[in-house]
């Protein structure tokens, strides 16, 4: 096992751990696509089934059950505990679209007819397409949260560490696997796009809260911001995601009492759900609401 294997194992690690302490933190599901999240989780267990009857090291074991169970409990708490959470107005992917290809190019190519090989190859070639329904819900509503690019970022990586890990296993073991390979680079083409929006979104959504009385309370952002803020008011208050740990929605926002606050209409307020843009000191919003209500 090389490096590249093993910071490819912790990239995907890092991207299942990131997304399930968003929903858990915020206690919304918003802007994740749950029919991915069912995939993936049906890619892992098709996967693993070799789980109880092949011992390859602790590693291998440990990680499969890893895997297994981030993706499940991200299952649950999209479909289950969070489910009044859930956009599923934006999440419409067609799953049909992708498993009826997918199951019958499984028959067509693979090492061996055999139920175990079927599924295993299955899995790699559904993996290669999970994440189009979260990059077509991102495509849709036109935004995506700064944590969910984050989760997308390391999942591109973990892909493209395994293609280095790929090409270095066929320079030193001369190992070649056709199907991983073709279906891991078909995977990572499906993310290059991503990775320019990524590095985009992240500059221009850097934000610095300059602490200043209440009177003249502002914020400095990136010029382009600073420029489509101030058209439409001159006193905007930027709301926290999470007040009191839970999502705030635009009819808690009404019920703030803030009837003479300048706040963006309903679809402005969307645009403004990045995590970047709405994560103020709360000390700093009790002061603004207190200062306008009274």
């Amino acid at each position: 096992m090389n490096v590249f294997r093993i910071l490819g194992d912790l990239s995907h690690l890092l991207a299942m751990i990131l997304l399930l302490g968003k929903i858990w933190r915020s206690k919304c599901c918003t802007g994740i696509s749950g029919k991915s999240q069912i995939l993936f989780a049906l890619v892992f267990t098709t996967r693993y089934l070799d789980l109880f009857t092949t011992f390859i090291s602790i590693y291998n074991t440990v990680m499969k059950v890893v895997f297994l169970l981030c993706a499940y409990v991200t299952v649950y708490m999209i479909y289950g505990k969070f489910r009044k959470t859930f956009d599923s107005e934006n999440d419409t992917f067609r799953l049909e679209f992708l498993l009826v290809p997918v199951i019958g190019l499984s028959f067509l190519e693979n090492y061996s007819f055999t139920p175990l090989e079927i599924l295993w190859t299955f899995s790699i070639y559904l993996e290669s397409v999970a994440i189009l329904p979260q990059l077509f819900m991102i495509s849709k509503t036109g935004e995506a949260e700064t944590i969910t690019t984050h989760y997308l970022f390391f999942l591109g990586l973990y892909r493209a560490l395994y293609l280095a890990n790929w090409i270095r296993r066929y320079q030193t073991e001369n190992f070649y696997d056709q199907i991983a390979v073709v279906s891991g680079v078909v995977q990572t083409i499906f993310y290059c796009d991503f990775f320019y929006l990524y590095v985009t979104k992240v500059k221009s959504q850097v934000c610095v809260l300059l602490m200043v009385p209440a009177s003249n309370m502002e914020y400095k952002c990136s010029q382009e911001t600073q420029s489509a803020v101030k058209k439409k008011t001159n006193r905007i208050l930027y709301v926290v995601h999470y007040l009191q740990g839970s999502c705030l929605t635009w009819d808690k926002i009404l019920g703030l009492g803030i009837e003479d606050t300048k706040i963006f209409q309903r679809e402005q307020f969307t645009s403004l759900q990045s995590r970047t843009k709405r994560q103020i000191w709360l000390k700093s919003i009790h002061l603004e609401i207190s200062r306008l209500i009274t």
